[in-house]
């Protein structure tokens, strides 16, 4: 019977002891799992380190490049604008030029309501300034014209100006084969006549047979000069060839420019 509690106790020592081993063999596990886990890992950590650095040292190399790139592009703006300012302070009358412009068919520049009197049928071209062409009295031309329109309208307007015929054969050398006279307005409007109707000087006025005129270039109507800022301010009248003949579309206004061909 003592042998067999005997038994029993060394059994029960042994179950606890195995128990007690076992317990603490987990415990030993599990701390070793969680020093794993809390150990850095170097070889994971190192490696995005050293690819952010790697990054961020490209996007340096990117921002250099693209700065020193900017520069590069920005100078040819910077040395295109120098020649202009030079020929500027080096030509001061280059801002007073956009008054004027350039004949088509010469070097000249024509001052902005100047009349320009070129053309193949004259031996050189002539430049007229409104003062120019005022200050020949002995062309001066003032009168009542009448005008009768493609619609029947009559009227009579009141002109001051100059005769054509009389500036072209005593200030412009015509040619021999000098046969078309071309008026040119500002806007490109163009109407021509024969060299026979500007030297006329007998064009009459339907309602009173004793009038007789001449061509003329008017700088004022109406008792009013043109105004140079609507247009070269001069313009061309005719009176009529015989009566019923309609004259008023043949004055053509703005005329910057006269062609004889």
């Amino acid at each position: 019977m003592f042998e067999i509690k005997r038994l029993q106790t060394l059994k029960a020592l042994l179950i606890i002891s195995l128990l007690s081993f076992l317990l603490v063999f987990s415990v030993g596990c599990n701390k070793q799992a969680a020093d794993s886990q809390l150990q850095p890992d170097t070889s994971s950590n190192q490696s995005p380190i050293s690819e952010d650095i790697s990054k961020s040292e490209q996007r340096q190399e990117i921002n250099t490049n693209e700065s020193v790139t900017d520069s590069s592009q920005a100078s040819p703006a910077i040395n295109d604008e120098l020649p202009a300012l030079v020929s500027n302070e080096t030509n001061p009358i280059k801002a007073e030029e956009s008054t004027v412009k350039e004949s088509d068919n010469s070097s000249e520049v024509i001052a902005e309501g100047s009349l320009l009197i070129t053309g193949s049928g004259v031996e050189s071209q002539k430049v007229f300034t409104l003062d120019q062409l005022k200050a020949k009295t002995a062309s001066y031309y003032e009168a009542d014209i009448f005008a009768l329109n493609s619609y029947g309208t009559k009227r009579y307007f009141n002109f001051k100006g100059v005769k054509l015929w009389d500036i072209l054969s005593q200030d412009v050398k015509l040619k021999k084969s000098a046969s078309k006279v071309e008026v040119v307005s500002s806007d490109g409007y163009k109407k021509s006549f024969t060299l026979a109707d500007i030297k006329k000087t007998d064009y009459i006025d339907e309602q009173d047979a004793s009038k007789k005129h001449p061509v003329i270039i008017a700088w004022a109507e109406d008792g009013k000069d043109y105004d140079p800022s609507s247009g070269a301010p001069y313009r061309i009248v005719f009176g009529q060839k015989s009566p019923g003949d309609v004259n008023k579309p043949n004055w053509v206004f703005n005329i910057e420019k006269i062609v004889i061909d």
